[in-house]
């Protein structure tokens, strides 16, 4: 079975966008997952992406907008990459299991930083919880 999603920075890196928002989307991400959601100021993400406050709201109407930019390609990604992988295994649950662990292992470490993002933000937002679990 291949590994689908490869990562979010990877997905950032060919996602057709102006650099601005993509350095943005790159502070977001550090800040989100180092400090959380709550705790980041548009201030900081516009410090550490060396933008300015108007340029990420020129690019995202709101700083929860930009946290949803970033998690929706996990979301899009990792539960659908897991209902295939159900849905194609045929080689006994074992094998699945094995597969699913190691593969979404593997995931989680290329993308450290999205899925804290993503974990923390299930756990806490209703609107992301809907997002993830339909």
């Amino acid at each position: 079975m291949d590994d689908v999603f490869q990562g979010f920075n990877n997905w950032l890196d060919i996602k057709t966008m102006p650099n601005g928002k993509r350095r943005v989307i790159k502070a977001a991400v550090t800040l989100f997952s180092r400090q959380g959601f709550d705790k980041t100021s548009t201030s900081q993400i516009a410090q550490e992406s060396q933008m300015s406050q108007a340029t990420i709201f020129k690019y995202f109407r709101s700083k929860k907008e930009l946290l949803l930019f970033i998690i929706k390609p996990m979301i899009e990604n990792i539960l659908p990459t897991t209902q295939r992988i159900l849905q194609d295994n045929h080689d006994g649950l074992i094998s699945w299991v094995h597969f699913l662990v190691n593969d979404r292992y593997h995931f989680l470490s290329r993308n450290r930083d999205a899925a804290i993002i993503l974990i923390s933000q299930v756990l806490i937002d209703e609107q992301v919880r809907g997002d993830a679990f339909g």
